[in-house]
């Protein structure tokens, strides 16, 4: 799974309301990823992309991070 990070001082409710909005928008965010991939061959489309999905996750599984 890839991570998208957030800086540090964007909390609360801000941090809610884009994490909310990644997910509810999962489709349209894969279609616009998908698209600017097709620069890339096929194959590794196919390969980079194939049952990605966009999930909410808890922030403490990454404190390692």
């Amino acid at each position: 799974m890839d991570m998208i990070m957030a800086i540090g001082h964007i909390k609360g409710q801000e941090y809610d309301t884009i994490k909310n909005a990644i997910v509810e928008n999962e489709t349209m965010l894969l279609e616009a990823l998908s698209e600017v991939s097709m620069l890339m061959t096929v194959l590794l489309l196919e390969f980079k992309y194939k049952g990605t999905r966009l999930v909410p996750v808890v922030d403490s599984n990454y404190d390692v991070v």
